[in-house]
């Protein structure tokens, strides 16, 4: 309702529900209690993932957040081709393609 996340609030509009980032990506937070991480080896306790992310803007979050390496650390990395509920591995390259979009995952 503050419109920090744009979409539907009526969880009868399935399409629209789950809330965006400004750039139209999907935005999540789950318990890693009762799921796995998205992303291969994190742990924590809660999860939260943003979808759609240029692999530049994935290189300046970690850099401001975590440790400035997107394989390691809270704050992860991995294409946006990966399935969502299943785990993958952070991305293979030191950095990730500035022109493709990625998800980021970061634990707490």
């Amino acid at each position: 309702l503050a419109n920090l996340a744009a979409g539907s609030t009526d969880p009868a509009v399935v399409a629209e529900y789950q809330p965006r980032n400004a750039v139209g990506g999907i935005l999540g937070v789950s318990s890693l209690a009762t799921g796995q991480p998205h992303i291969t080896g994190m742990s924590g306790s809660y999860q939260v993932c943003s979808k759609g992310i240029l692999g530049k803007f994935a290189k300046q979050l970690d850099i401001q957040m975590d440790d400035g390496n997107t394989q390691t650390g809270s704050m992860r990395t991995v294409l946006d081709t990966a399935a969502i509920g299943t785990a993958s591995p952070a991305m293979s390259a030191t950095f990730p393609d500035d022109s493709i979009t990625h998800t980021v995952c970061m634990v707490f």
